[in-house]
């Protein structure tokens, strides 16, 4: 799924998100608003370990990797087939809530994706073929 400007910008509007970063399939940022350096890295790493998961028939692939502090900010990686999304949520927010509102968002964004597309490929009639 192509992750365009305005899923990252409507990701940093979600109440309790303080930071968002879209990584590609290698683990390289193509947009952050998270500062802290080790934080985009240790996204990457999970990133590419995810990718490594995945060949193991056993384990499969994982979609989401939650780090819990217990007492600052908690980090959420969402791992999809060419992105992966990494979110830095206040202390005291809620994880699966915050999961439902990314998932409705990535679910609405894809709808009108394939909408998109299917207008872009439709034929039309011009006026001369009336």
């Amino acid at each position: 799924m192509y992750i365009d400007k305005q899923v990252f910008q409507s990701l940093q509007q979600i109440k309790g998100i303080s930071g968002v970063s879209i990584l590609n399939n290698m683990g390289e940022i193509l947009h952050s608003t998270i500062k802290q350096r080790d934080t985009n890295e240790l996204a990457s790493f999970l990133s590419g370990v995810s990718s490594i998961l995945a060949s193991d028939q056993y384990l499969g692939k994982a979609s989401k990797i939650i780090l819990k502090s217990p007492k600052d900010e908690n980090i959420v990686i969402y791992m999809m087939d060419d992105k992966t999304i990494a979110v830095i949520l206040a202390h005291k927010t809620s994880c699966t809530v915050v999961s439902q509102k990314i998932a409705l968002l990535l679910e609405e964004y894809t709808e009108i994706q394939s909408i998109n597309a299917k207008m872009d490929t439709t034929p039309y009639l011009s006026h001369a073929q009336f």
